[in-house]
């Protein structure tokens, strides 16, 4: 049986790019550094890896190409996936409550074939859930969420995700609610340091001067390279024509002039159903609804946990 080594080797010969980044000959010497740093650690413990050559050159791109940084980044995301217990929360169940405020949908694939996923943000509900809930409870249905659509990604063989946030309900509330821009700061911490490099880009529709403020709070927050990835989507008349740039009609969410219904992602039963395709930078189509009285495929090839029943993927 080939070591976790061979499968390095396999795997840094073949990758050509990360996302938008090139892989070069220097960049294969950084990953090698990197994994020489962190030999003592791999396997890395993720189920919804594309591979640990992968997962180094996202730290390293989020780390700036510096490999002892890459290392500290990838062992701090080590003991976050070991104590969160992540490769076990897609068999956990979430109050219905939270997800209708937390879900985002996934409505099908950006022109470069990545997954898009849709949020609209709603300020009161996430209000009373702050007041139901602890920031632990709703972080981890957060981090659900990010796990679901790493799954999606593995099986659609793309390593990145786009994301359209619809801010049509957003208002001051949000703003003025210390609580609220707690945890939204928090979760901006957590997306930029355990997934980096996981979105390919990210569209503001319908931001408006509430969204001004808000983002003058966050921006500090924000790296640099995940700033270059948010592009804001002007509303009005120009809106669906502004998005059709990056996806097409039947993908753009019914509420911004398109034609996607969307499936929300914290809905596991359903999402487990959607057949695997080639995403359409390949010539294929994305998800119908004929199509989700079939199964996926590739369900089975995940680890589980020793009490969950197969068929329940």
């Amino acid at each position: 049986m080939p070591s976790f080594a061979d499968d390095y080797e396999r795997d840094i010969a073949a990758q050509k790019h990360s996302g938008p980044h090139l892989i070069d000959d220097e960049r294969k010497a950084l990953n090698r550094a990197v994994f020489t740093l962190i030999k003592d650690l791999l396997p890395i413990p993720d189920i919804h890896k594309k591979s640990d050559c992968d997962l180094i050159y996202r730290f390293l791109i989020a780390k700036k190409w510096k490999p002892e940084d890459a290392a500290k980044g990838l062992r701090e995301y080590v003991a976050f996936r070991i104590e969160n217990r992540l490769d076990e929360i897609l068999w956990e169940t979430v109050p219905a409550e939270m997800s209708e405020v937390l879900a985002c949908d996934y409505s099908g694939f950006d022109t470069e074939g990545h997954p898009i996923f849709c949020d609209k943000p709603d300020p009161k509900g996430l209000g009373l859930l702050l007041d139901k809930f602890t920031k632990e409870e709703l972080m981890r249905a957060h981090l659900r969420m990010m796990e679901i659509g790493r799954r999606l990604c593995k099986e659609y063989q793309t390593d990145r995700v786009s994301c359209i946030l619809d801010l049509s309900l957003l208002n001051m509330a949000v703003v003025t609610n210390p609580k609220a821009m707690g945890f939204i700061k928090a979760m901006a911490h957590v997306d930029q340091t355990q997934y980096p490099e996981n979105v390919r880009r990210m569209f503001i529709c319908n931001g408006g001067w509430t969204f001004s403020a808000l983002y003058k709070v966050l921006k500090p927050l924000l790296d640099p390279r995940v700033q270059e990835k948010i592009n804001f989507i002007a509303g009005g008349a120009k809106l669906t024509s502004d998005l059709e740039k990056f996806v097409k009609t039947e993908y753009i969410p019914l509420a911004l002039g398109g034609k996607s219904k969307g499936v929300p992602l914290t809905n596991w039963q359903q999402l487990r159903s959607l057949p695997v395709k080639t995403p359409p930078s390949i010539g294929q189509s994305v998800v119908s609804e004929e199509d989700l009285e079939y199964g996926s495929p590739h369900a089975s090839s995940y680890p589980v946990p020793d009490d969950v029943d197969p068929d329940d993927l």
